[in-house]
């Protein structure tokens, strides 16, 4: 018997479709699909959190009461660094007070060198030339400079005992030469026991 034309058109159609359907889902097995492609992201890099502060009291001459006073600054501190958090605070107390009504004790010109703890409660500052002869020449100036210094010290310092001046690493005998500090250490009242 014989098929009519049509129907075996159809059979044709019938197994060319199926045949394509076989290839679609076998082709579909072997794509692989991965997620689009996005660009490498930049780690966010978070901004440096601000230095540490502390507040500490600076000792400065208020000439209407003819004494020292104290004036409050944050100082920048760096952890840790005991050298580093003195030479911050000393370098505060030689910029001199904020206050209009205060003066300086320090010539603005000195700088603090080095900073050492030779024993456990003993601060030696070694000073640049410039504290002596940049300091008026007078014992009332002499005595503002270590007075301010030794109280801004044990203020911000409770540890601190005792304090020797060098001036560019040997001992200071004397500042402009009105008060002998030979071989003086300059205790701090509170912090020895």
């Amino acid at each position: 018997m014989q098929q009519p034309v049509y129907g075996l058109a159809r059979k044709w159609i019938i197994i060319i479709a199926v045949g394509f359907g076989v290839l679609a889902i076998y082709g579909l097995s072997k794509i692989q699909i991965s997620a689009p492609h996005v660009a490498e992201q930049t780690p966010v890099i978070e901004p440096a959190s601000p230095p540490a502060t502390r507040p500490v009291r600076l000792y400065f001459y208020e000439p209407k009461r003819r004494q020292l006073v104290p004036e409050r600054h944050e100082i920048i501190l760096e952890a840790d660094n005991f050298s580093s958090q003195v030479k911050s605070v000393i370098t505060a107390l030689i910029r001199g007070p904020v206050a209009d009504t205060l003066g300086a004790t320090f010539p603005p010109t000195a700088t603090l060198n080095a900073v050492y703890l030779v024993e456990p409660q003993q601060l030696v500052l070694d000073f640049s030339p410039a504290l002596q002869y940049d300091l008026a020449p007078s014992a009332t100036s002499e005595l503002l400079l270590l007075t301010s210094l030794v109280r801004t010290v044990g203020d911000a310092f409770p540890q601190v005992g005792t304090i020797q001046l060098l001036i560019d690493g040997q001992p200071a005998t004397k500042l402009t030469g009105h008060l002998d500090i030979q071989d003086t250490r300059f205790y701090i009242a509170g912090a020895i026991e």
